[in-house]
């Protein structure tokens, strides 16, 4: 799974923008994906805190990790 992914399901399931980052913008109150130090983190933004960071070697788990919470925070089931 990749970002680009990740953002036609999360159309698809309706999520709206304000949820998330899949660029890496350090924005409040969403679910961030971001990439440094060929690591992917993960982690929810909130007046400039980060919660819940965990970070991925890979893409595909980062995605997949990211999808969830997105999905967590919107108030969906996760399936």
């Amino acid at each position: 799974m990749d970002r680009k992914t990740v953002k036609k399901k999360l159309d698809q399931l309706g999520v709206p923008r304000r949820r998330y980052s899949l660029n890496g913008k350090n924005l409040d109150d969403r679910v961030i994906i971001s990439k440094s130090n060929n690591k992917w983190y993960v982690y929810y933004t909130e007046r400039g805190e980060r919660f819940n960071e965990k970070y991925f070697d890979d893409e595909s788990e980062a995605c997949i990790y990211f999808l969830d919470s997105v999905k967590r925070h919107a108030g969906l089931d996760i399936d």
